[in-house]
């Protein structure tokens, strides 16, 4: 195919300096459509191909990322550490307001905000729906100079409204007041965008109103699972940390690029992305290949949406042709799209099934950038006196919730390229239920500890990339894919399950793949204890999540002996819940002494007599909740014991 290659643009002049700072941005209708790390171009070149003119973007040689220039008003040069991805407004209330007017969040300012929710004081009076109105106000009346996603409205209160009907003479009763805030969340707009408004509502004992205080969360919540009543201060620190990744995933778009030999005219096409087979995959794409011009044509995306059209033009380097897939989002928007796994199959015009491409490698023929834009998020924070003690938790944990969304932010935008995005969620569905798995990017720990003797002798310890649980097989996960439940605890489908054997654990995985067509099991120990210490991310804790077991486990000092619903107390570095605590979580390993020598992705022993239990229960001391105890089960009912207390959560 002839190319005319009519100007070459050389980087090296404008980027030899802070290169793994800056990126290219691609401009298409004054908005970002792809963005690429400029350590990774070598030169950009435009070229004529079949009539169309194109830009290539070249690394060592070979081209890697590719666009019509039809589709480019501009490309950008930036530095990473200029670029304003969020903002953030503050409201607290009592009988005052307390305001922080919106400003760009980053990771130089958090003190900046941090400071403001620090100098928040406790007063009687409770202006919960003025203090609303005004935060919309402030939504309303400020221009946000960047491109935004998102608009979010965050909410937390303890009670009931008390003085805002003396701040307005427009309602006269409380239930007016809600009313009219519930018809301003659900009609406004900020930049063209809807608002997304959440609200956090624990409880006080002052508050003997139920009706009116739930009406309250759902009021102040854009839809009913946007309205969350929680019963203690740990469980908020664990929503709002939910709420952070959900408005930064809304925020983010990848660009995913994939180079496959030519085929023959009419071969249809299909990338899946979870690691599934074509007939068997919940998410991927799928088109015709045209031969005379080496596009995709009659593109689909099932699980995805994407900017790029039915239609998807490829770049040709010598029998290999790349596409490049832009706008790339997770309908669920539950998270990145996994790329560790893609796979590639083809079928030509007059064949029935599906072949693999054997030879095609995600490491090898794929590139991934993820673009971020901006979000907008307003938080409103209760400063009654009715809190007490409380105050100051709510004052650490919104503080932390600036902190994880101004990191966050910063991780997914400075990330353009990678085949396992750490912490990345992917949901699953079995006959209605979901549940989520945490992707673990692997490295190399040290396993063990040597003050103590039954996890003598640490040792190193390197694993490869898995994906585990966010949290322990809860009762309603089991009942859909069972049928049954055997646990004694109830109330709950979203308790854990527990008097479970080792057996049982398997008889389920087998049932759950059959439905599900996955390959599930259980973690080993080693992936175990690197999950629980928070893999790449640890900060070196003696609990999965924190020093302070309070914080992050159900155990024999606060649980009153009983399982509690999964995901109430604080996650670990990884966003994993409950490793320490609620219910004893079986591996797949068998019982065995530690070697003193450097493994790879070890199983432990071949046989032996007891299966390995990590994490400790509701019913442990705090020493057996730490992330290297290790205790020995029978792998097989026993008389007596039937599991107690013992259940699992799943690997991958």
């Amino acid at each position: 195919m002839k190319r005319l290659i009519f100007f070459i643009i050389t980087l090296f002049a404008i980027l030899n300096e802070t290169h793994a700072q800056k990126f290219l941005d691609i401009y298409r209708n004054s908005k970002i459509v792809s963005s690429v790390k400029a350590s990774n171009v070598d030169s950009l070149v435009a070229c004529m191909d079949n009539g169309k003119r194109t830009l290539d973007f070249y690394q060592d040689g070979e081209v890697f990322h590719h666009t019509l220039a039809a589709n480019i008003d501009s490309i950008k040069i930036h530095n990473i550490k200029n670029d304003p991805l969020v903002w953030l407004g503050i409201v607290g209330f009592n009988q005052e307001l307390y305001e922080k007017s919106f400003s760009v969040l980053d990771k130089t300012k958090t003190s900046e905000f941090t400071n403001f929710v620090n100098g928040l004081t406790r007063k009687d009076g409770t202006l919960l729906y003025y203090g609303v109105d005004q935060a919309l106000d402030m939504l309303r009346d400020t221009p946000f100079n960047t491109q935004i996603s998102s608009v979010n409205l965050i909410t937390f209160t303890d009670g009931l409204d008390q003085g805002s009907l003396m701040m307005t003479d427009r309602y006269t009763t409380d239930e007016q007041y809600l009313a009219a805030l519930n018809d301003r969340i659900n009609s406004m707009s900020v930049e063209g965008l809807p608002l997304t408004a959440y609200s956090l509502g624990l409880r006080g004992n002052d508050v003997s109103n139920y009706t009116l205080f739930q009406s309250n969360l759902t009021q102040l919540a854009s839809s009913p699972d946007k309205a969350f009543e929680v019963s203690n201060m740990s469980a908020v620190r664990s929503r709002l940390q939910e709420i952070s990744n959900q408005i930064i995933s809304v925020s983010t778009k990848q660009t995913i690029s994939m180079k496959i030999p030519g085929q023959s005219d009419g071969t249809i096409i299909r990338f899946t992305f979870n690691g599934s087979s074509a007939t068997n995959s919940s998410m991927y794409i799928e088109g015709t290949f045209n031969l005379s011009d080496r596009s995709l044509r009659n593109v689909t995306y099932y699980g995805l949406t994407s900017e790029s059209g039915n239609i998807v033009q490829g770049v040709q380097s010598g029998i290999f042709v790349t596409y490049t897939f832009t706008g790339l989002r997770r309908t669920d928007g539950s998270g990145l799209i996994p790329t560790n796994n893609i796979r590639q199959y083809y079928k030509s015009a007059s064949a029935t099934t599906w072949q693999e491409n054997s030879e095609f490698s995600p490491a090898n023929n794929t590139q991934t950038t993820v673009n971020h834009s901006g979000a907008v998020i307003m938080l409103v924070l209760d400063c009654s006196s009715s809190l007490g003690s409380q105050f100051s938790d709510m004052q650490n944990y919104a503080n932390d919730f600036i902190d994880n969304v101004a990191n966050n932010a910063a991780v997914v935008r400075e990330r353009p390229f990678g085949n396992f995005p750490q912490g990345q969620v992917i949901t699953y569905n079995v006959n209605g239920v979901e549940f989520n798995m945490v992707n673990v990017v692997g490295g190399t720990f040290m396993m063990g500890n040597d003050n103590y003797w039954y996890s003598k002798p640490s040792h190193q310890v390197t694993l490869s990339d898995y994906s585990i649980g966010e949290t322990e097989v809860t009762q309603e996960l089991w009942y859909a894919v069972m049928g049954g439940n055997p646990s004694n605890s109830s109330g709950s489908g979203q308790l854990p399950m527990e008097k479970l054997t080792w057996n049982d654990c398997q008889e389920f995985i087998t049932k759950l793949n059959e439905l599900t067509g996955k390959t599930f099991r259980l973690p080993t120990e080693a992936e175990w204890e690197y999950a629980a210490r928070g893999g790449i991310l640890s900060n070196g804790y003696i609990y999965s999540g924190s020093n302070n077991i309070d914080e992050v486990a159900w155990y024999e000092e606060n649980s009153n002996g009983i399982t509690h619903i999964v995901k109430e107390k604080m996650p670990n570095e990884l966003g994993l819940y409950d490793m320490s605590g609620n219910v004893i979580e079986y591996c797949q390993d068998w019982f065995g002494d530690y070697t003193s020598s450097a493994v790879v992705n070890p199983t432990g022993p071949s046989s032996g007599t007891y299966c390995v239990s990590r994490g400790g229960g509701c019913i442990n001391m705090k020493g057996v909740c730490s992330v290297y105890f290790r205790g020995g089960d029978f792998k097989y009912t026993i008389e007596g014991l039937n599991g107690e207390h013992y259940g699992f959560r799943l690997a991958q």
